[in-house]
C-alpha cells in the first residue's frame, strides 16, 4: 500500500484506504478509482498524501495515460425548450456584462423579458434542476449568473416562499456577481493560483456590485443586499463584512447556496467540474455552520420530484435509472444499473454525476 502525494501521479490509481475530510466526513472509499477531478477536490480539503493499491507489472504505466470516457447520453436526447431558453438567457446576460464593462447602464425591464419565461417554467416542472449542469467554460460568468438565478428560484419554490417573490429572488441570483465587471478579465480567467493582491481584488466584487445596483430601478432591497452579502457565511467567516446569521438577508442566504453549487459544478479554466450532487452532500455534512440548513435541505429534497426511471450518470461512468428515492437521503437513491439493483446508501464510493433527461 504505497503512500503517494496528492498530485497528477495519483490519476488512474485505486485507493487502498478510505479518505476522510478534516471534519471526519467520508470523501472517498477504499477502491475508488482516482480521476483528474478528484485532485482538485482532495487539495480543497487539504489532503496531502493518500494510500493507493500496489500495481501489478502488467498494469503499471497504463493507468496514468488512460483517458476518461466521455459522458454517455440517452438515445434520442434532445434540447428542450427549457435548455434553449437557458442558453438564450446566457447570451443576453453576456451582452449585459459587455455593456456594463463599456460603461453602459442596466435595464431591469429588459432582463425581465427573458428571465420571466424561465422563472415561470420552474413551476410544475423539474427542468430547473438542469441548472446544476448547464455551463460554458468560455462564457462562464453569464452561464453562472443564469444558473444561480434558476437554482435560487428553485430553492424559493421548494421552501414555499410566496410566488410573487420568485422574480426578485431570481434577479438576486442573476445579478449577484455583477460586480465582477469591475475586475480585470486577466484575473477572472487566470488558470493558475491568484496572488494575494489578485484575490483581494476578487473579494471586492460584492462591494462593486452593491455600488452598481443601489440606484437601479425595479429591484428590491433584497436583490441589492444579495449582491453585497452572497459571500457572507452564517458563522461570520465570509466576506466582505464578516456578517453573521441574523444580519444576512434571506435572499442572500438562498443565493449563497445556489452560487456555491453552480460554481463548483461548472468547468473552469483551472479545473474540471465537480458533481453538483457530491457538492451538496459535502455542504450538508461539512458546512452546516456556514449555510442555511433549511434552504439547503429543501433543495436536496427537491430531487424527489424527479420521476422514477430518470436516467443518471454515475461517478464510475455507468448509466443507471432511478428505482426509488430514500426520503431521508435523496442524494443516494436506489438505481437499476445493467439490470442490477444498486443502492448508493450502501455504495458510498459512488455518487450521482449527472441527470440524463429531456426537460420539458
Amino acid at each position: 500500500m504505497p503512500e503517494i502525494p496528492v498530485s497528477r501521479e495519483m490519476i488512474g490509481k485505486k485507493l487502498d484506504k478510505d479518505i476522510f475530510s478534516p471534519f471526519g466526513g467520508l470523501l472517498y472509499q477504499k477502491g475508488h478509482l482516482l480521476r483528474e477531478k478528484d485532485l482538485e477536490f482532495l487539495l480543497a480539503f487539504k489532503i496531502q498524501t493518500i494510500s493507493v493499491e500496489e500495481e501489478s507489472k502488467e498494469s503499471k504505466g497504463k493507468h496514468g495515460t488512460k483517458k476518461e470516457s466521455s459522458s454517455p447520453s440517452p438515445k434520442g436526447e434532445q434540447e428542450s425548450s427549457f435548455i434553449k431558453d437557458f442558453r438564450h438567457a446566457a447570451k443576453e446576460m453576456e451582452k449585459i456584462f459587455i455593456r456594463l464593462m463599456a460603461g453602459g447602464s442596466l435595464s431591469v425591464a429588459e432582463i425581465r423579458q427573458w428571465l420571466k419565461p424561465l422563472v415561470e417554467k420552474t413551476e410544475g416542472s423539474t427542468g430547473w434542476l438542469y441548472s446544476f449542469q448547464e455551463n460554458s467554460p468560455m462564457n462562464y460568468q453569464a452561464y453562472h449568473a443564469v444558473g444561480t438565478a434558476l437554482l435560487s428560484v428553485g430553492i424559493a419554490r421548494s421552501a414555499k416562499i410566496p410566488k410573487n417573490e420568485w422574480m426578485q429572488i431570481g434577479l438576486a441570483g442573476l445579478l449577484s456577481d455583477l460586480g465582477k465587471v469591475k475586475i480585470p478579465s486577466s484575473i477572472l480567467q487566470k488558470k493558475g493560483p491568484l496572488t494575494k493582491e489578485e484575490w483581494e481584488e476578487v473579494r471586492r466584487h460584492p462591494i462593486y456590485g452593491f455600488e452598481l445596483l443601489k440606484n437601479v430601478k425595479g429591484i428590491t432591497e433584497g436583490v441589492i443586499l444579495s449582491s453585497l452579502q452572497h459571500h457572507e457565511r452564517l458563522d461570520g467567516s465570509g466576506y466582505p463584512l464578516n456578517l453573521t446569521r441574523e444580519k444576512i438577508h434571506p435572499y442572500a442566504k438562498i443565493v449563497a447556496i445556489a452560487d456555491v453549487i453552480h460554481a463548483a459544478s461548472s468547468n473552469k479554466p483551472y479545473r474540471t467540474a465537480f458533481s453538483p450532487f457530491q457538492v451538496m452532500e459535502q455542504m450538508r455534512v461539512e458546512m452546516t455552520n456556514q449555510f442555511d440548513t433549511g434552504y439547503l435541505h429543501t433543495l436536496i429534497q427537491s430531487l424527489l420530484q424527479l420521476p422514477l426511471g430518470t436516467p443518471v450518470l454515475l461517478s464510475d461512468g455507468r448509466v443507471g435509472k432511478i428505482l426509488y428515492f430514500m426520503p431521508t437521503s435523496p442524494l443516494r437513491p436506489i438505481l437499476d444499473v445493467d439490470g442490477d439493483s444498486v443502492s448508493l446508501m450502501d455504495r458510498k464510493e459512488l455518487h450521482l454525476e449527472k441527470i440524463l433527461i429531456e426537460y420539458q
